[in-house]
Parts: C-alpha cells; structure tokens; sequence
C-alpha cells in the first residue's frame, strides 16, 4: 500500500504542471492547449487550482511530456483525498468489523 505523508499538502496537478513542465521549457498555456488539443479555459482552470484532471487530459499530458498517465492520476488522486479529508471530518460511519 501506497503511504501518503500527512504532514505536508500534496501539489495540485495544475501546480506541477506549471512549476515543473511549462515554466522550465517557457510554454505558455496556449501553446499547451494546441498541442494537446484541449481547450484554453480547461487548461488555464486546471493551472488556476480551479479544476482537476481528467482521465483523457492526463493521457494527452503523458503523451506530449512522455512521461506515464498514472503519474498524472496519482497526483489528482492525491490532491482529491488531501482535500476529502477536511471535508469528511466529523462523518460518523460503521467500522467493517461491526458487521
């Protein structure tokens, strides 16, 4: 099983991209969005923190970065359950074991 470090807030997606692929090769959002064929407000939504990944950006990502899909995935899933984790305190459930 995968170990998520509590202790520091994942990067979102948009921030990575961002920080680590388009500033480091002076891409700007347009050129992205054309060479990805992915519309310019989903990119800049995505980018802005305002939006995640979907499956299908994450493949184009890959594809054009040349690095793997899940590599994209896993930082989305990371940042959904850093976020879910606040907004699922205090929900009260059963354990498995109370079955």
């Amino acid at each position: 099983m995968a170990f998520i470090p509590e202790f520091r807030v994942p990067p979102h997606p948009g921030k990575m991209l961002m920080d680590e692929f388009l500033r480091p090769r002076s891409m700007t959002e347009e050129q992205l969005s054309e060479a990805i064929n992915i519309p310019l407000n989903q990119i800049q939504r995505v980018i802005a923190q305002k939006q995640g990944l979907s499956p299908e950006m994450a493949i184009r990502l890959s594809h054009h970065f040349a690095v793997s899909p899940n590599f994209w995935i896993n930082l989305q899933t990371r940042w959904d359950l850093y976020s879910s984790q606040g907004s699922s305190q205090g929900v009260k459930t059963k354990s498995a074991t109370s079955w």
